[in-house]
């Protein structure tokens, strides 16, 4: 159970530190991805685990990959 704390913990930092990099807020990154702006929080806080549907929307809305959203969530 830990382990998937922590691989929430990471994803959602991972998503954090690309809207920071893009210059989004949670607002238009929510806006962009169709996903309200409170899970997008939980999403950024490690407390939701996002569907693929809605990491596959994040990544659209990041014009990123799933897999640098995913990086290092198995470490």
């Amino acid at each position: 159970m830990a382990k998937r704390n922590v691989a929430l913990t990471r994803f959602g930092e991972n998503v954090r530190n690309l809207r920071e990099k893009r210059e989004l807020t949670q607002e238009r990154l929510s806006e962009f991805s169709e996903l309200n702006q409170t899970y997008i929080s939980g999403i950024e806080n490690g407390s939701r685990n996002p569907t693929i549907l809605s990491v596959t929307r994040i990544a659209k809305a990041l014009k990123t990959t799933i897999a640098d959203l995913c990086d290092g969530i198995d470490r």
